[in-house]
């Protein structure tokens, strides 16, 4: 049986939370529904409470724990789940999110109606104060003119098309646990896939400036990861043909990726400057960065690096950053 859309929820130590994230997928009604769960070697209650939970599944959604053993990571766990996922849209929700009330049947019956290959929509996302905002993607929805950020970037607030995935060798890249979801899109996209974009908010993103993030881990982690997956995406449009055809964004993705080199404590100036050097040479082009920030690093690429790096030393002394 073909369902509508696959759910995959990756579990690791979320007993805290996951039963609201669970819960949100349960109430979702109108469609069939394969919701995958994987415990990516939860040392909690996490596994029981997965367990618990599915019992209470409505005739309309599958519910299926899959257990990872020890723990792989975010890319990992989720590749694991798409290799036995059977349904004509993909979609993911976190343990500590929620997919908003009738948000996949009505994003389903979007893309139906316009056979479309991806359906994005708008995410409700916490600024970690108590206060929400609007997360919504940009249009026109193209590879070349997207904003490197959490709504466009987001498996969560989208339908993917799994026929398309596999038609094109796209799966999560095991290893590389920050941006897996913005390597999946980007070669995704490179293949200008038919896209709807729905405007109304369909996910809750719950930003907790309190909690651990993979997003907000070490800063060599999150480099090492960023770094990778640009490497990646690079090698796949290559071997696909198009790096010529997306060269703007391949730049622009080198130029966020190493990025954290500059920023916070141990700013490293001639890593910075040594790292995909070629993206450097289009800073002015990246208009999704305020122009000011374009101008500052601009500044830092041209200045000598020694003096670059006094700078950075000195604003960390003021700032009491060292």
């Amino acid at each position: 049986m073909e369902y509508d859309v696959c759910v995959i929820m990756p579990c690791y130590n979320a007993e805290a939370t996951v039963e609201a994230a669970f819960r949100s997928v349960l109430s979702q009604s109108g469609i069939s529904i394969q919701f995958i769960a994987v415990d990516d070697g939860s040392t909690d209650n996490t596994a029981s409470v997965l367990r618990r939970l599915s019992l209470d599944a409505p005739d309309n959604i599958h519910v299926e724990i899959v257990s990872g053993g020890c723990n792989k990571g975010m890319a990992a766990a989720i590749a694991s789940a798409m290799e036995i996922a059977n349904a004509r849209y993909f979609t993911q929700c976190d343990a500590d999110d929620i997919i908003l009330p009738d948000a996949l049947r009505r994003m389903f019956n979007a893309g139906i109606s316009e056979n479309a290959d991806l359906v994005a929509g708008v995410m409700r996302i916490a600024d970690g104060k108590g206060n929400f905002f609007r997360g919504c993607p940009d249009s026109p929805y193209v590879l070349n003119n997207l904003t490197i950020n959490t709504p466009n970037f987001s498996n969560h607030s989208k339908l993917i098309s799994l026929r398309a995935l596999r038609q094109h060798d796209i799966a999560p890249v095991e290893g590389i646990d920050r941006w897996e979801d913005l390597i999946l899109l980007s070669k995704f996209l490179a293949h200008d896939p038919r896209v709807v974009i729905v405007d109304f908010e369909v996910y809750q993103y719950l930003y907790d400036n309190d909690k651990p993030s993979l997003s907000r881990s070490r800063k060599e982690l999150t480099l090492r990861d960023h770094i990778a997956g640009a490497c990646d995406v690079e090698k796949y449009f290559i071997k696909n043909g198009v790096n010529h055809k997306f060269e703007h964004f391949l730049n622009y993705l080198k130029f966020c990726a190493k990025v954290k080199f500059v920023r916070g404590s141990g700013r490293d100036v001639a890593q910075w400057k040594n790292t995909f050097p070629e993206s450097n040479k289009h800073i002015l082009s990246y208009r999704r960065i305020p122009l000011i920030y374009r101008l500052a690093f601009m500044a830092v690429d041209i200045l000598p690096t020694s003096f670059s790096q006094a700078i950075f030393n000195l604003i960390d002394r003021i700032t009491g950053r060292e």
